[in-house]
């Protein structure tokens, strides 16, 4: 007898850097302590080009189901992080995270509509809770996403697989420290970690039309920097760089050293500018030596546009980073 599935939610990826095609560069996979309870509820994923599609044979059997299912999300584009406005240093022992069951006010809770940040990165603690101590403080408790508090002191040794993968914080007046633990069993170390309550996605979905999860992510800005390599250049004495689409950017003459000897001429944009993998930018350089003539002269038609690979990255994380482009 065939199976009659009920659509219970679309998660849609979306990304500035590909305002066209739509964001695609991801793999998705059931985290292997949620895959029994995936398969006793009867869910079903079937990924698309920007997103994957949650399905049920049997939306009922997950009326009181509160324990979460997470999905984790690897992303195959080595350049990810360098074209997207996250913290590219916080992906080093940390996972980005998002919960549809979490409190609405947490920066980790998954709306309709979510753009992601970087304080939606959380610490990730593989295997045992030595790694989380030096971070928890006076803290004497853990609370899991279930609300279950457990006794802290590492003289208890909670081992490898005692406690199942999912959020947790410690329970401290003074403290609070989130992290999210994950056990060995793992094949691959995730960049992303979406939770689902079975319970909340039933009944929401309960006589209406399925849940969309709409997930964005922004381009990363940076300023960018035309360096002039080339001898030609010194036999121009009025060179500028101008923008062809009208975007107002204005590109100021400057100098940068680019090793302990060499200073190379440069031409900074006035303002930060996104990546973008679908760009129509243009810009010229072009000398302005001649001074009868209104008209100036192309030196090159069309300047190559930042990439991601070109990132320089500035040691402030407050401040901007800057593209490089060696011309």
């Amino acid at each position: 007898m065939n199976q009659v599935f009920q659509h219970i939610a679309t998660v849609s990826f979306q990304h500035e850097f590909f305002p066209e095609s739509g964001f695609s560069g991801f793999e998705i996979t059931v985290s292997p302590e949620s895959e029994r309870r995936f398969l006793n509820l009867q869910f079903h994923i079937k990924r698309y080009n920007t997103g994957f599609y949650i399905f049920s044979s049997s939306p009922e059997l997950a009326v009181n189901e509160i324990s979460p299912i997470h999905f984790h999300i690897n992303f195959k584009d080595s350049f990810f992080w360098n074209y997207t406005d996250l913290k590219s240093t916080m992906q080093r022992n940390h996972v980005l995270f998002l919960d549809n069951s979490i409190d609405e006010k947490s920066p980790y809770f998954m709306g309709i509509n979510t753009t992601f940040t970087s304080s939606q990165f959380i610490f990730l603690n593989k295997n045992d809770l030595k790694n989380v101590s030096k971070y928890v403080g006076a803290a004497l408790q853990i609370k899991n996403s279930a609300g279950e508090i457990f006794p802290y002191p590492e003289s208890l040794g909670y081992g490898s697989g005692f406690f199942e993968e999912g959020f947790f914080s410690t329970v401290s007046k003074s403290d609070f420290f989130p992290f999210y633990h994950i056990n060995g069993n793992s094949f691959k170390t995730p960049d992303m970690i979406l939770s689902f309550s079975p319970e909340i996605l039933y009944h929401k979905t309960l006589n209406a039309k399925p849940l969309n999860y709409s997930l964005q992510f922004t381009a990363k800005k940076t300023f960018w920097k035309y360096i002039l390599v080339d001898k030609v250049y010194e036999n121009f004495q009025k060179l500028s760089v101008i923008d062809l689409t009208n975007t107002d950017v204005i590109f100021s003459k400057s100098e940068i050293q680019i090793s302990p000897n060499i200073k190379a001429t440069c031409f900074v944009s006035n303002q930060a500018l996104s990546f973008c993998g679908e760009d129509n930018r243009r810009f010229q350089l072009v000398d302005q030596s001649n001074t009868t003539s209104k008209k100036s002269k192309i030196i090159l038609k069309s300047l190559p546009l930042a990439t991601a690979e070109m990132l320089h990255a500035t040691e402030n994380e407050s401040e901007f980073d800057s593209s490089h482009i060696f011309i």
